[in-house]
């Protein structure tokens, strides 16, 4: 920035004059000095009482290309306040539907936010993609431009699909803006288009302050969404154990099943990263800067509800908060369901129990914790599978070699199918018989446990299965 020297200056004005009365308008409120609050001061004493400028300016009043969306988009406070005073339009749209106050709110400016707001600028006015000024400083975490929202009764305004601006300040995890409208009695179930609520929100994305908030005010926390995801299923299926304590602790059922889960990857991460795939806007900014934009709010929940369907290889249905955590191995979960009395027995529709599931995928100290909170042992899948045939079929004989190949990350043996090591096998099949599991089961074929393991030739699991009385007439 060249800078102008103080004799200059009348000059230096006068020239910016001329390109005003010329019709660069543009050029003239985009000049680099206005970055400076003593040069914008000076600039507006010389340009107010300019009838020509006035004039030549009002003409653009409601048209795209009006100063006022510039200066609002820039911060410059006293430009703002000269062109309303000259009569600007506050209420003008660019091609994108942005009016200055949705610049204003972008931005963080709080000053020209409720200059603008005092001016009768539109709280209501959404851009082209449905984003209102109000939420777009919720997603930002502009706390104070939220205020200067709530002083002028621009209260609780939703974009389409009723993503209301709470719902979007708790993906965000903006603590304090969530608390400011809890304050002024936001109601905490506003749900969406899809039915998710700002806890199942909150349990999603793991933020256990903006949690305790909307359990404070009393929300409701065992609302579903419309596939029948609960607040504590989400909770449990992403590993949040400190938001399943606080859900649990405030009463939520241990039991709602998720009806509609269909699952195609092993694990899909709720970080950041996913959020600003669900969210965000195509503008290349960094993770560790708030994004500038909300992408589509009216596709936010339904995204973030086909999002969280993708998680396993195959597809369950009706699935209860201890299966999936068990499912996933999470064992202080377990723990805490089973601790507020949950069905240890509550499966998914393929007939499968948490202890099927757990020794299935050999988490044995669930598969123990299952068992000594009565879970039954004996429950058989829709194959007439039991957890302990499930636990010798799921055998093989491997060379102790493949384990060691497991855990060289240069190697390029796949470890895709879960393997068990022997010993934890072995494990596994003795803690099942201990706990009254029958020996004797067969699946739809008629095979037993003994059998299978006699198929495979896995002799330490035969002499456990005899040492229990397995029936020697079906090898």
């Amino acid at each position: 920035m060249i800078k102008v020297p103080i004799s200059l200056e009348e000059s230096y004005f006068h020239r910016l004059y001329q390109d005003v009365s010329k019709g660069h308008v543009d050029d003239v409120f985009n000049n680099i000095h206005l970055t400076n609050v003593h040069f914008q001061t000076k600039f507006v004493r010389y340009f107010k009482n300019r009838e020509e400028v006035r004039d030549k300016i009002l003409c653009l009043s409601n048209n795209e290309s009006s100063p006022l969306l510039l200066v609002a988009c820039h911060g410059y406070f006293a430009l703002v306040e000269m062109l309303i005073d000259i009569g600007l339009n506050v209420n003008i749209c660019d091609g994108e539907g942005r009016t200055p106050l949705y610049f204003a709110s972008y931005g963080g400016y709080r000053d020209i936010t409720d200059l603008l707001l005092k001016n009768h600028a539109n709280a209501k006015i959404c851009d082209k993609k449905k984003r209102s000024p109000l939420c777009i400083a919720s997603a930002r975490g502009f706390t104070e431009v939220v205020v200067r929202f709530l002083k002028h009764g621009a209260m609780n305004i939703s974009t389409a699909n009723c993503v209301s601006p709470l719902y979007i300040a708790t993906i965000f995890g903006n603590t304090d803006i969530v608390k400011l409208y809890l304050e002024n009695e936001f109601d905490p179930n506003v749900q969406t288009t899809h039915k998710q609520t700002p806890i199942y929100a909150a349990c999603y994305f793991n933020h256990v302050d903006i949690v305790r908030l909307l359990l404070n005010a009393n929300c409701d926390t065992d609302v579903c969404s419309h596939s029948s995801k609960s607040p504590l299923f989400v909770a449990c299926k992403y590993g949040n154990t400190s938001v399943v304590d606080l859900l649990l602790d405030n009463g939520s059922d241990p039991d709602i099943c998720d009806i509609g889960a269909d699952r195609t990857n092993e694990y899909v991460s709720n970080s950041n990263d996913v959020m600003k795939i669900i969210l965000f806007d195509n503008y290349d900014t960094p993770l560790k800067d708030v994004p500038a934009f909300i992408d589509n709010p009216t596709e936010v929940d339904s995204k973030l509800s086909a999002d969280i369907d993708r998680v396993f290889l195959e597809k369950y249905k009706y699935e209860s908060p201890l299966f999936t955590a068990s499912y996933m191995g999470y064992f202080d979960i377990v723990k805490l369901l089973l601790d507020h009395h949950c069905n240890p027995n509550l499966g998914n529709n393929f007939e499968e129990s948490p202890v099927y599931i757990a020794v299935k995928h050999g988490h044995t100290e669930i598969v123990e914790l299952l068992l000594k909170n009565k879970a039954d042992p004996n429950l058989c899948n829709k194959d007439c599978v039991c957890p302990l045939l499930q636990t010798v079929s799921g055998c093989t004989q491997i060379n102790p070699s493949l384990f060691e190949n497991m855990l060289n990350p240069d190697s390029n043996k796949s470890d895709s199918l879960f393997i068990q090591h022997p010993q934890t096998r072995l494990k596994t099949v003795k803690l099942l018989l201990q706990n009254n599991a029958d020996p004797n089961l067969c699946n739809k074929y008629c095979e037993t446990p003994l059998f299978a393991a006699s198929e495979k030739g896995i002799m330490d699991i035969v002499d456990a299965l005899l040492t229990y009385n397995a029936d020697q007439k079906y090898v």
